[in-house]
């Protein structure tokens, strides 16, 4: 292994030059101490860089800085060396991604040693000659130099002079005049390449020079699997592997020229090699096989350790092949099946494989005979014949035992690669054809049983080339190719060229076939499959139609054979080459056979028939003239042709502007429009024309494409003399639409019109401009103007514009609840949305989740409109809703107001599969309306009431917006119209019970349910806490002189439930628990709802029902009262029993459920138990 090393030259430590002159002796003392600074900074930052370098890391770059340089390191750090106050800018030489050395960032004219540390960047690619106008091809570039030859210089910094040196070929060739370290006082530079760092002017350091090496010696290497098999790193191996042809000659075959007769006319002189492998083949297959395999030179990844390890390709020593022990039944491959196992420098195609880079070193691996490794490794009773390798490397490393490192040992892979066919990879061109050959090759990509097939897309484009010279001279079509007969050029037949393969993949397995792989088809070009040891050969083949003694292969002629470079030759009267080309060429057809082989043999054939053609003549070129750009706004109705020219703007800009003065006369006389055919009549009676139109005006020529028409361009001829030569573009709606669909505004839409010239024109085709720039009229309204007592923020905040909170009605005299429904209206000044035209509700498709219950408008799961938007004009397009793009949807798109999200009418609460509806929406009044079913009202009362609004996105809820529609109904944007609708619960319940009961009273003791709770209704309170009082402010209280509000809310029944496992006490110890956990002694029972004390008391849950809506009115509250005080044993009572035990004082909750109009809610009511009397 080759390295150079440079000591840093600190002489043990950094040493200071003596100061001759002082003007005091402060200011002696004061520089010599900041000069001491300075060394100790530089000395410490040395050091870092060289512990990084020794624990593996890299030096990544250097910059220049205004006293000195950085220098950046792979941790990630920086350190500055610097020469103080004194010091002047630094200078950076660093070499570039493109291999050349680069002065502070700026680029130089000189070459760098490349990633090596010898090979410089490859040359160009030569520049292509001009094509022809029917595509004859340039000269091809020369080919860019070879990165492996090394002949190119480059130029390596020499530390010891400060000069760079020009290297060739690894050798030093002499002393450049560039000099990298600066002459500039107190500057230091940094030059940095990929074996040294080099700093030079770096005071206090003997000589003001520092070298430091930034290599390590290599201690290890690991290998970089690309697949793991069973959990073990495997790298695999391609190879080629098929059957080599054989070569007969003499073959005859038929033309798919006919005689006079009409019989085919016959051919002579063919060779080909066989077998045929795609499906119209006629040749027969050879009488024996010989099967050839071939393993290429690929690369393998390692990392090294340390990541800078100083590794050159000298330093391998191969792979070490692990060989089979006696203890296993099967026997491995060993080194002699396997043949030579080596690590070239360069591929088969010569480029270099061996490459070491960001601490990763990539090393070449060939394998004589890849077809004796066991195939499935990893498959049962087949792993003890896998091989595995392992890279060595020799190292200076002291460390490393026999001065060589092994890495670990991975498991070789092979992958079969079978080569296919010839195909076309660029499109043939045909000039006959005027274009491209559409049919784009030859054979269907389907070969035979014995082979694999390409994919069935490539087999209906048949891609394949001819493998066989008959189907080649066959082909109805004619020939593949075309080529000038006078084209010094030629044609490049190797570029139309690629390779079929299809390569073996381990990580698919055929199905059922759990021993065999799967396949891939690659693609590959004829310079990628030099890779895999393929070269190529290109052959005229010598044939004769019916005996003719000229054959046509003779008027062609190589201009580089090698490289598959073909051109038109003429030949003399003995079918001899002459000198020059003749338009005697033309109509021959040279029939050219590809070989490609492996070695010396043929593994693969083409053929393809060339048609000599003459070129043809030099096209003028168009004219192209600006004409009008136009504004124009549209609604989404209304068709519009706002685009109109005059006769003046024409005679300006077309006639004298465009057309340099040209004369109407002239201009009528020689140019005629290009029309379709009569379009209707001008005012004056006179016929207009429909005129062709273009997307784009070609430089020649041009071909109309009827796709290209958008909308119609009236042209007004020249039927009055001296006016006309007028345009007047008609758009309409639907084509609007989608010209601007989704589109930011304006959108510049452009189409071309022609003039077509006759012999006498200058140019063959005048194409006159024609533009909209079209933007999209929105009427955009805002909703009505809000009553703000109504109307909340998101976060229930008084006087918002985003929620609205709807109740049943404050109470009145005689009144019910036995409906409930509300109208957004209710809550805009006047009672009306302000808005213009027609307008509706709708139910916006954001579902939200309450009581566990999801409420949405969509109606069932197999509902799909519900969120979505629809475009009017173009058929399939819809928008997922989404509130915050609204305005951006209706904006950019004509959305049918008739359809999808805007016609949500109902909402629905979705449970698992179920999907039940809730409420509708009025979209004409806004009216919502509650469906009065089970499940509305247990989503109604799962959220009770708080202050504040605090509950607004709690309860039930849902999102409504407005939407109008323009006169063809299609959708525009309402501002502020998207809004929450809030519904709070009727009535709820207040805890009033806070007299304790007493324990151990004669006979048990007895509760009344009326004395625990009361009832208030959606007003709630309006103090901190929940309290009665708040309540009686607020009007909500159902008690007093509100009693009757249990008639008009028709409360009419109240359960209880005693059951201990329900029922939660801090009896036994102060911690809430339930009862059931505590003591069957103590025992709560509901009292009989017949309301007699000594009636049969039930432990469990018990229904006191009543009706009360008699007294749904305030004139009955006096008796009501009477009533319910008359009758408070039947509004539940609780009897508790502690069956003679004595107790100290404990809290019960207990639930209790009230039931009214509109379902039912259960709380929690506390209450007190007195110790026991005379405990």
């Amino acid at each position: 292994m080759k390295r150079k090393y440079f000591s840093a030259l600190l002489m043990g430590a950094l040493t200071i030059a003596s100061v001759s002159t002082f003007t005091s002796c402060k200011d002696y003392d004061d520089d010599i101490s900041n000069l001491q600074q300075q060394i100790d900074s530089n000395a410490k930052a040395i050091e870092t860089i060289q512990n990084l370098i020794k624990g593996g890391g890299l030096v990544t770059g250097v910059t220049e800085t205004s006293d000195g340089i950085t220098v950046k390191l792979s941790d990630g750090k920086s350190v500055t060396i610097s020469n103080g106050k004194d010091g002047a800018p630094g200078t950076a030489w660093t070499i570039g991604a493109d291999g050349y050395w680069y002065e502070n960032g700026k680029k130089t004219d000189n070459l760098a040693r490349g990633p090596q540390g010898e090979k410089g960047e490859k040359g160009d690619q030569g520049v292509k000659g001009d094509k022809g106008d029917q595509g004859v091809k340039g000269d091809k570039g020369e080919a860019g130099t070879s990165a492996s030859a090394a002949s190119y210089e480059y130029y390596v910094p020499d530390a010891e002079s400060g000069y760079f040196d020009i290297y060739k070929d690894g050798k030093k060739v002499r002393r450049s005049d560039v000099q990298f370290v600066s002459e500039t006082p107190n500057s230091i530079t940094a030059t940095l390449d990929k074996q040294n760092l080099i700093l030079t002017g770096v005071k206090g350091i003997s000589g003001e020079k520092v070298v430091i090496s930034l290599t390590g010696d290599l201690t290890g290497l690991v290998f970089m699997p690309n697949l793991y098999l069973d959990g073990i790193e495997t790298l695999t191996y391609d190879y080629l592997h098929g059957e080599y042809l054989e070569h007969k000659d003499n073959l005859t075959g038929l033309s798919r020229l006919n005689t006079t007769t009409g019989v085919a006319k016959t051919i002579k002189g063919l060779d080909n090699y066989l077998p045929d492998r795609l499906t119209d083949a006629t040749a027969l297959d050879p009488a024996a096989a010989v099967l050839y395999s071939y393993g290429p030179a690929w690369g393998v990844k390692y990392h090294m350790n340390p990541s800078n390890a100083d590794m050159a390709y000298e330093d391998i020593t191969g792979f070490n092949l692990l060989e089979p022990t006696i203890l296993n039944y099967h026997t491995r491959a060993t080194a002699s099946d396997l043949g030579n196992i080596t690590s070239p420098k360069l591929n088969d195609a010569g480029k270099a494989l061996f490459n070491t880079s960001n601490g990763i070193v990539t090393a070449g691996l060939k394998i004589q005979h890849p077809e004796k490794l066991e195939p499935f490794p990893t498959v049962k009773d087949k792993n003890e014949t896998a091989n595995t390798v392992a890279l060595q490397a020799k190292t200076a490393a002291s460390t490393v035992a026999e001065g060589k490192v092994t890495s670990d040992y991975a498991l070789i892979q092979p992958q079969k690669a079978y080569l296919e066919a010839l195909y076309w990879r660029l499109k043939p061109h045909y000039a006959g054809l005027g274009a491209s050959n559409t049919r784009m090759g030859d054979e269907k990509g389907i070969p035979t049983a014995k082979y694999f097939g390409t994919t069935a897309t490539d087999a209906a484009a048949q891609v394949h080339v001819y493998d066989s010279p008959q189907e080649a001279l066959a082909d109805p079509a004619g020939a593949a190719l075309e080529l000038y007969y006078n084209s010094a050029e030629g044609i490049d037949i190797a570029s139309y060229l690629g390779l079929h393969m299809l390569v073996e993949d381990v990580k698919q397995f055929t199905p059922g076939t759990p021993n065999k792989l799967g396949v891939n088809l690659k693609e590959l070009s004829l310079e990628e499959g030099k890779e895999w040891g393929l070269t190529y050969q290109f052959n005229l083949v010598n044939y004769q139609v019916d005996g003719n003694a000229t054959i046509d292969s003779k008027y062609a002629k190589w201009v580089n054979q090698d490289a598959g470079v073909l051109r038109a030759w003429n030949v003399d009267k003995d079918g001899n080459p002459t000198t020059t080309e003749s338009s005697t060429a033309i109509d021959r057809e040279p029939l050219v056979q590809v070989l490609v082989k492996r070695g010396d043999k043929v593994v693969l054939d083409g053929y393809i028939l060339i048609h000599i053609t003459r070129q043809n003549p030099e096209v003028a070129p168009n004219k192209t003239i600006d004409l009008l750009t136009q504004d124009a706004q549209f609604d989404l109705c209304n068709d519009i042709d706002k685009l109109k020219t005059t006769w003046s703007q024409f005679s300006s800009i077309v006639l004298t502007q465009g057309l340099e003065n040209m004369t109407k006369k002239d201009f009528d006389e020689q140019y005629t429009i290009d029309s379709k055919g009569n379009y209707g009549n001008d005012a004056a009676g006179n016929t207009t024309l429909d005129l062709r139109m273009f997307k784009d005006a070609p430089e020649k020529g041009g071909t109309y494409n009827a796709a290209d028409d958008l909308g119609n361009i009236e042209y007004f001829p020249n039927t009055e003399g001296t006016t006309n030569h007028a345009f007047k573009w008609h758009l309409t709606a639907k084509e609007l639409e989608k010209l601007t669909h989704d589109q930011a505004n304006p959108v510049p839409v452009v189409r071309y019109v022609r003039y077509i010239g006759n012999a006498k024109a200058k140019y063959p085709y005048i194409y006159v401009k024609l533009t909209y720039n079209l933007s999209r009229a929105n009427n955009n309204q805002t909703f009505g103007e809000l009553i703000p007592e109504y109307w909340k923020g998101l976060d229930g905040s008084e006087n918002g514009k985003d929620a609205v909170i709807f109740d049943v009605q404050e109470p009145k005299d005689g009144g019910d609840i036995l409906g409930i429904s509300r109208k957004v209206t209710s809550t805009l000044k006047g009672n009306v949305a302000k808005l213009v035209g027609t307008h509706k509700y709708y139910f916006v498709p954001e579902p939200v989740v309450v009581g566990g219950y999801t409420i949405t408008p969509q109606s069932s799961a197999a509902d799909t409109k519900w969120n979505k938007l629809f475009c009017k004009y173009i058929t399939g397009d819809s928008h997922v809703f989404s509130k915050a793009k609204l305005q951006e949807t209706l904006e950019g798109c004509a959305i049918d107001y008739a359809d999808g999200a805007f016609m949500n009418k109902a909402l629905y609460a979705v449970k698992g599969t179920s999907y039940v509806k809730i409420a509708t929406l009025d979209p004409a009044t806004s009216e919502i309306t509650l469906i009065k079913d089970e499940t509305t009202k247990a989503v109604l009362n799962a959220i009770g009431y708080e202050p504040a609004n605090a509950n607004i996105q709690k309860e039930l809820r849902s999102w409504v917006g407005v939407v109008t529609e323009n006169t063809c109904h299609v959708a525009e944007f309402v501002k502020d119209g998207i809004f929450l609708t809030s519904w709070e619960r009727p009535i709820n319940l207040i805890d009033v019970a806070t007299e304790p009961r007493i324990d151990a009273n004669t006979n048990g003791n007895v509760i009344y349910a009326l004395d625990l709770f009361k009832l208030y209704d959606w007003r709630g309170w309006n103090t901190a806490e929940e309290s009665e009082a708040g309540c009686v402010a607020n009007q909500s209280n159902m008690w007093g002189d509100n009693l009757w509000f249990w008639g008009y809310y028709n409360v009419k029944s109240i359960k209880i439930d005693t059951t201990p496992a329900n029922v939660e006490t801090t009896l036994g110890g102060g911690i809430w628990t339930t009862m059931d956990q505590i003591s069957e002694d103590v025992e709560l029972r509901c009292g009989n709802p017949n309301g007699i004390a000594t009636a049969y008391k039930k432990k469990g849950l018990e229904t006191y029902t009543f009706d009360l809506t008699p007294y749904n009115s305030e004139s009955k509250n006096a008796a009501l009262a009477t009533f319910m005080e008359a009758n408070k044993a039947k509004f539940g009572t609780i009897w508790y029993y502690n069956n003679g035990g004595n107790v100290e004082t404990f809290k019960v909750k207990v639930p209790i459920t009230i039931a009214y109009e509109w379902g039912e809610f259960t709380t929690k009511v506390e209450f007190t138990i007195k110790g026991t009397i005379g405990d």
